[in-house]
């Protein structure tokens, strides 16, 4: 059974494997179209160029140029060159998944602990053992729900510190 290939840029792709898919634009026809591009910006940057057909433009990335991408999410803009002027033709999100084949730790700095954060900034080499045992370890000093210490302390009051207290008069009579 052969794949099917999208006929709009995909939503959500992996990187490290081959990308295809194929556009078209009542508006841009791939005969009036000299040039078109797909330009990314997010994590980092980069741009593939399409390939013009008889009825829409094809698209296809190698796996080993995926691979370099950064997973995240990107903003990209299809910009057509018509008689050498650029047009914004198509705009949309794409997110980049980590490759399947990717071996290692794929988890971002958001999902690791900020004391192993620290130890980065200060030079110190961590294996991946100490990693899990680190985030662990910092996981278990924040307040959670039905845990001892979740309740939530109060803050100290001000009340006198910025005001002095009130002197209740004496209700003798006055003089």
């Amino acid at each position: 059974m052969a794949a099917t290939i999208p006929t709009y840029v995909p939503d959500t792709l992996p990187a490290g494997v081959d990308w295809q898919w194929t556009w078209s634009s009542p508006d841009f026809p791939p005969a009036d179209v000299s040039a078109l591009k797909f330009y990314f910006s997010g994590a980092a940057s980069f741009s593939i160029t399409a390939t013009a057909g008889s009825a829409d433009f094809s698209v296809s990335v190698a796996n080993t140029t995926t691979a370099d991408y950064t997973a995240g999410t990107y903003k990209w803009t299809a910009i057509a060159t018509v008689s050498g002027i650029d047009y914004p033709a198509d705009s949309g999100v794409m997110v980049i998944t980590p490759s399947p084949k990717a071996t290692g730790d794929q988890r971002s700095h958001a999902g690791i602990g900020p004391r192993l954060l620290r130890d980065r900034r200060r030079g110190l080499a961590l294996d991946s053992q100490d990693l899990d045992g680190r985030a662990a370890e910092d996981a278990r000093h924040l307040p959670r729900a039905g845990r001892a210490g979740a309740e939530r302390r109060r803050a100290p009051s001000l009340r006198g510190a910025l005001c002095p207290p009130v002197r209740e008069r004496s209700r003798s009579p006055t003089r």
